[in-house]
């Protein structure tokens, strides 16, 4: 008798779909992997673009020449709001859309206390493969310091007091002594033997005066600059180069009044044709330490009036931010002719003295030379100012 075979059929054709559909979501997964990867790949490329645009744009707001709108120079003034203006670089998949904002500091309440500054805001974005917005955001400050400040005026470096050593604050003098503790010993040049000022190295700020080994608690800050020389008919406040007058510096309180009077000396040592002068200001106030008041240059036969003509008398000029008679610059660093409220250090508060006339004509403080814009050669009359 044949017996009939038995089992199961198909099974090999059961295992190939199997094996096949395995491999197919195997391979499904890898070109999800592969598309992932690629976005990734586009969006960290365009991400980089992004970047180097904004920081592109926040580094141009930095090269400003000028303070204010000057032709042919960008100016700190023109640091303003952008709107929204499409980018497109070379060999990019996308276009970039830039934004800018701006903020300008201080606000009225506070002039009297912040140095001028402005905050600017870049904002990047743009349309990645997906068609999702990406974006990429700079945020940075800009100090509204003129860049000739620098250069002190004109002055040689060897009197500047914009260095830092040691890592000390801006307001303490180059050629102070660091302590080893916190702080820095400085002699004022003209003043009497043995007197010093000493700093906090931190802040800047005066806290003793000293006599020898004896010294006295102070709060205080510096009022500092150079005193120019020009004399001629054309006086040059950019390239002064005359010899320098003796002379001495004062200053005038207005408030507040229940404090010590100020103490200021001058040097002609350094160079020929300037004075450097320091001052240790003083400090009142309830609330925030600060002083109010004017400064001149004393030592000299002055003009009457700036109508004056008179041959063999001086008047002084201010060198200031200031761009139009009788109105104020913005801050106390521009140098004014009056401060109000002076809560910081002063540093290149700088004067030039020029002869008053020739007897029949009165000489004038000289305005800046369009034709150096990177030099801010601005003046105003300081003595007499009217």
């Amino acid at each position: 008798m044949i017996q009939a075979r038995t089992g199961q059929r198909g099974v090999s054709l059961i295992e190939a779909l199997v094996a096949m559909a395995v491999m197919a979501f195997g391979l499904l997964g890898l070109l999800g992997l592969q598309s992932s990867l690629r976005s990734n790949s586009d969006i960290s490329k365009q991400r980089s673009e992004a970047v180097r645009i904004a920081q592109q744009t926040t580094e141009t707001a930095r090269t400003f020449g000028v303070i204010d709108a000057t032709p042919g120079s960008f100016a700190y003034d023109q640091i303003a709001d952008l709107a929204v203006t499409p980018v497109n670089p070379a060999n990019a998949n996308t276009t970039f859309q830039l934004s800018q904002s701006v903020t300008t500091f201080p606000t009225v309440a506070s002039a009297a206390f912040v140095a001028p500054y402005k905050s600017i805001n870049v904002l990047v974005s743009w349309q990645d493969r997906s068609n999702t917005t990406q974006s990429v955001s700079l945020n940075t400050i800009v100090s509204g310091t003129a860049p000739e400040i620098l250069a002190a005026l004109s002055t040689p470096g060897v009197g500047s007091g914009l260095q830092q050593p040691n890592s000390r604050h801006v307001a303490i003098p180059v050629n102070a002594v660091d302590q080893g503790d916190g702080t820095s010993r400085f002699a004022p040049p003209g003043a009497p033997a043995g007197l010093t000022w000493v700093f906090s190295n931190a802040t800047g700020i005066i806290t003793q005066l000293c006599q020898g080994l004896v010294c006295v608690n102070f709060n205080g800050f510096v009022l500092s600059g150079y005193v120019r020389f020009s004399f001629g008919a054309a006086p040059d406040s950019e390239n002064p180069s005359s010899l320098s007058l003796p002379i001495g510096i004062s200053v005038t309180l207005t408030a507040p009044v229940a404090v010590p009077a100020p103490s200021c000396y001058t040097d002609n040592t350094l160079d020929p044709t300037y004075v450097a002068y320091f001052c240790a200001m003083p400090q009142g106030g309830a609330l925030v330490p600060y002083w109010s008041g004017s400064s001149a240059v004393t030592g000299l036969p002055l003009s009457a009036s700036i109508a004056d003509p008179t041959a063999g008398l001086y008047r002084v000029c201010r060198y200031t931010t200031q761009t139009q008679a009788n109105v104020p610059p913005a801050t106390n660093q521009g140098h004014p002719q009056a401060y109000t409220q002076v809560a910081v250090s002063l540093l290149n508060q700088n004067f030039l003295v020029i002869q008053g006339g020739d007897g029949n004509v009165p000489y004038a403080c000289p305005a800046d030379n369009p034709a150096t814009p990177n030099i801010n050669g601005n003046t105003w009359p300081n003595q007499p100012s009217s």
